[in-house]
């Protein structure tokens, strides 16, 4: 497909084993497109193009360094977000103090009547919005700390770590949440919107949200997480492609970049 090329050349490039790459280069495109389309599948269900990985390899196996390969247009996405949004939160608050300070002014102004107050708030418009947040990946979650603040965040986002134990040792997956979690997963990876109800926070619904996931993992935390049995009836393994290839640590030699691979690389990202 159109993203070997780029597969192969990361695997050279890095040095890895080419399972790796893959699966770095798939997680992020998924990251990449989930946004943009769902897949209708043989029997008519739709769903979200959000996929799940786990990747699973040694301290040494260059985990890092291929998902850097992979996710360089992400971070230089998430760059470019961070220097419009430091402007647009300045204008935001701006806007926000007027806006708040009027329609304190409409409401406890005595001398309007009801249909005058009515009008006046219906001029006054909605209430500003908040710019979403800077970022596009984060390392790990809590289905609260996702839900509570997914309104002033991209609604495709992607969970990405090349340092798995802090995804499967975060709160998030710690005894008394990892059901939740995985639940939570789950239901975004089916397309499901995001529920929260809460007695202080009050209601919130989120349709349309996506999430990808690529968690590289090192061996013995990978087993306690691929055999956790909460985790296997529940169903999110059933959603996870793992990928377990040899270690080629002691194999390596250096070799200079080839600029095929810096073509494919740069094709790829743009």
């Amino acid at each position: 497909g159109p993203l070997a090329e780029a597969a192969r050349a990361i695997a050279r490039k890095v040095q890895v084993p080419d399972a790796i790459a893959a699966q770095s280069v798939l997680a992020a495109a998924s990251l990449a497109v989930q946004a943009h389309c769902d897949v209708r599948l043989p029997f008519g269900q739709v769903r979200p193009l959000s996929c799940d990985f786990v990747t699973v390899a040694a301290s040494g196996g260059r985990k890092t360094s291929a998902d850097n390969e992979a996710l360089w247009p992400v971070y230089r996405h998430e760059s470019n977000l961070r220097e419009t949004h430091i402007a647009a939160m300045e204008q935001y608050r701006i806007d926000h103090t007027a806006w708040s300070a009027e329609k304190r002014h409409i409401e406890t102004n005595k001398k309007l009547a009801h249909a005058d107050r009515k009008h006046a708030l219906s001029m006054l418009g909605a209430e500003p919005e908040r710019p979403l947040a800077p970022f596009i990946v984060t390392g790990d979650l809590t289905p609260d700390g996702l839900t509570k603040n997914w309104p002033w965040a991209h609604a495709a986002l992607g969970v990405f770590t090349a340092e798995g134990g802090v995804f499967t040792g975060s709160h998030g997956m710690s005894e008394d949440n990892r059901l939740r979690t995985a639940a939570m997963l789950s239901e975004l990876w089916d397309g499901k919107p995001v529920k929260r109800i809460r007695a202080g926070d009050g209601v919130s619904i989120l349709p349309g949200r996506r999430l990808a996931l690529h968690v590289m993992v090192q061996p013995h935390a990978a087993a306690t997480f691929l055999a956790d049995p909460v985790l296997r009836d529940q169903g999110l393994l059933s959603r996870v492609l793992v990928a377990a290839p040899a270690s080629i640590a002691g194999t390596r030699f250096y070799r200079e970049t080839a600029p095929e691979d810096d073509a494919a690389t740069r094709s790829y990202g743009a």
